[in-house]
């Protein structure tokens, strides 16, 4: 069963599941006819999965069966349990405890797809509302205390399986990284009396030198301190502090823009792997004013080496605002 313990020296928390080392290994795969016939995850093959929690259809067809157009099921090599048992090692050196939260798999087309940015805007805007709808749901609940929505394309990006998707993870804690980020926005806010995240937003679109695209509803920038080559960003020009939050029908916009925004950086960076997470504010939180929930894209261009793993600090060797530029020429 999945645990996390504790490091007794620095109080991070790590998730120790070995049963997620079954997953399928990676493999260079293309998406071929070929492999689409052995996919869990392509329309058909709907008996390979866990049974369904959530899907949008174009028909009034029954769940695990075709006719949908996006589909959500539970992990099956899990990284968090649903059920929670007794804390081991509480009064000991070590402390630990069950993993305990829920983990989701967010289908993204029921096509052989391997490459996201192909998919057209009808398709992005019923993810965006697939990943709203499902984080308003699991937000219901009181027991997590934390929502995390990732995607992880390319097998450098750590994809064990090539047909697009995301993940969605409902945690009973606060993650440390999560916690000192929320600390910081708050800290923010006291000492200037305004959202940070609203601030950096207006200050790129003014002074654009890392600024890539922007409109009424959202501004794409490269961050100031970006820890990674072609590190993007989209940030709302409302302030909001929920992802579930957003309004009804409002999917499109983000849809299209993040379908831009994918579009550039796979025709910039040759098709390169990347992680992408939707940063929101912890639900109990509520809508706060000093947390933005925003997008963060991180390309995977470079290794992690002994300088990150041993200070925690990243270097960059392409500058924001040479990454911006490039991606500002891409024509769409």
């Amino acid at each position: 069963m999945p645990e996390v313990r504790k490091d007794p020296i620095t109080g991070s928390w790590v998730v120790s599941a070995p049963e997620r080392a079954q997953r399928p290994q990676p493999t260079k795969i293309h998406a071929t006819a070929s492999h689409s016939k052995r996919c869990p995850f392509c329309a058909g093959h709907e008996a390979d999965t866990p049974p369904e929690i959530f899907s949008l259809r174009h028909t009034t067809t029954e769940a695990d069966q075709p006719g949908w157009s996006v589909r959500v099921v539970p992990n099956r090599y899990p990284a968090l349990v649903a059920a929670r048992s007794h804390r081991r090692g509480s009064n000991s050196f070590y402390e630990s405890d069950a993993a305990f939260g829920a983990h989701e798999v967010i289908i993204e087309t029921p096509k052989h797809i391997e490459n996201i940015s192909k998919l057209n805007d009808e398709q992005f805007t019923r993810v965006v509302r697939a990943y709203r709808q499902r984080m308003r749901a699991l937000s219901e609940n009181p027991t997590w205390r934390y929502l995390l929505l990732f995607k992880n394309q390319g097998i450098a990006a750590g994809a064990t399986l090539g047909h697009v998707h995301s993940q969605l993870l409902a945690l009973s804690i606060i993650p440390p990284e999560t916690a000192r980020e929320i600390a910081g926005a708050r800290k923010f806010f006291e000492r200037h009396r305004s959202c940070g995240y609203c601030a950096m937003m207006k200050r790129e679109a003014r002074e654009k030198h890392r600024l890539i695209t922007s409109d009424a509803h959202y501004a794409v920038f490269c961050p100031y301190a970006a820890r990674v080559p072609f590190e993007t960003w989209i940030v709302p020009r409302r302030h909001q502090s929920l992802f579930a939050n957003g309004a009804e029908g409002s999917e499109n916009h983000l849809a299209r823009v993040l379908r831009e925004t994918l579009r550039r950086l796979d025709r910039a960076l040759k098709h390169a792997p990347f992680n992408l997470i939707i940063r929101s504010s912890p639900p109990a939180l509520d809508e706060n004013p000093y947390y933005h929930w925003h997008i963060e894209i991180l390309p995977r261009l470079a290794q992690i080496g002994g300088f990150e793993w041993g200070t925690g600090c990243y270097i960059n060797v392409v500058t924001p605002e040479d990454a911006a530029r490039q991606l500002r020429k891409i024509a769409l």
